[in-house]
């Protein structure tokens, strides 16, 4: 919109959502980025589509420093926006080695202390449980929104003669997801609201709203992409995007692997 308006617009830095592409995306009069994670040390970023380059040197003194430079052009009293991704906050975190040891002999006084030792393992269970539910909830919205496409180009699409809604596999398939998509919301908002008033919240409630949800979105997403054929496979289509972003969901704030295996643990030493 801002490119729209006459805006000198710009992006610099993790985009974090091209994986493997590093191509320029729309909106942006200069795009400068990097395939995947990027790397703390001598990342090689894609230059606006032009070039690869290997930029010797720290993320952040690279990245700040590309943004300067444009900030420093002439743009002719243009407006102009600039955005800038760090790699900084994603671990594993390296320092750059002149701040290596800064923190050393720091001590923080006793009074600063945000959580005391002794309520460690109570904190912990309160994020896993707050965090993984909350993480739930708009999971359930994308097993929503897969299924209304789905549902949406069924009533549309002629196959055989009939649309495919007309059809008793695509049905039965349809009522599945509807299944899921119900009970997944069910358990997110249980799970949320009793968390929401429980002192402290229950982790292995979170964490099975989590990993139910997610699981149902990319289950629910997958069917759709099903129903779509091919079509489901092109970037013109929503269901491509709700498919890729689900099968996310089951890795990001915690692979489902691993916090089931938390979740259980919470329940083996509950259970009485």
């Amino acid at each position: 919109m801002l490119q729209s308006r006459g805006y000198d617009t710009a992006y610099i830095g993790k985009w974090h959502m091209g994986e493997d592409n590093d191509e320029p995306r729309p909106g942006f009069n200069w795009f400068v980025t990097h395939k995947g994670q990027g790397k703390y040390f001598d990342t090689e970023f894609n230059i606006n589509g032009r070039e690869r380059q290997v930029v010797k040197g720290y993320y952040t003194t690279v990245v700040t420093d590309m943004a300067e430079e444009w900030l420093q052009r002439d743009r002719g009293g243009k407006p102009w926006c600039l955005m800038v991704g760090h790699k900084a906050p994603h671990s594993f975190y390296y320092p750059e080695p002149k701040y290596e040891h800064v923190f050393d002999n720091v001590r923080i006084p006793n009074h600063y202390v945000f959580v005391v030792p002794e309520l460690y393992p109570m904190v912990g269970d309160y994020i896993l449980a707050t965090a993984n539910g909350g993480t739930a909830m708009p999971f359930v919205g994308l097993a929503r929104a897969a299924f209304e496409e789905a549902m949406t180009y069924c009533k549309q699409r002629v196959q055989g003669g009939k649309l495919l809604c007309e059809h008793q596999l695509v049905q039965r398939k349809l009522f599945d997801m509807f299944i899921k998509v119900e009970s997944a919301r069910q358990l997110s908002r249980a799970v949320v609201g009793y968390n929401s008033v429980a002192l402290p919240p229950v982790s292995r409630y979170g964490v099975a709203a989590k990993v139910y949800c997610t699981q149902t979105s990319f289950e629910v997403a997958s069917d759709a992409v099903q129903l779509f054929g091919g079509y489901g496979l092109s970037k013109e289509f929503l269901v491509e995007k709700l498919f890729r972003d689900a099968r996310a969901s089951m890795i990001e704030d915690g692979a489902n692997d691993v916090l089931a295996l938390a979740g259980s643990r919470s329940l083996i030493d509950s259970f009485i």
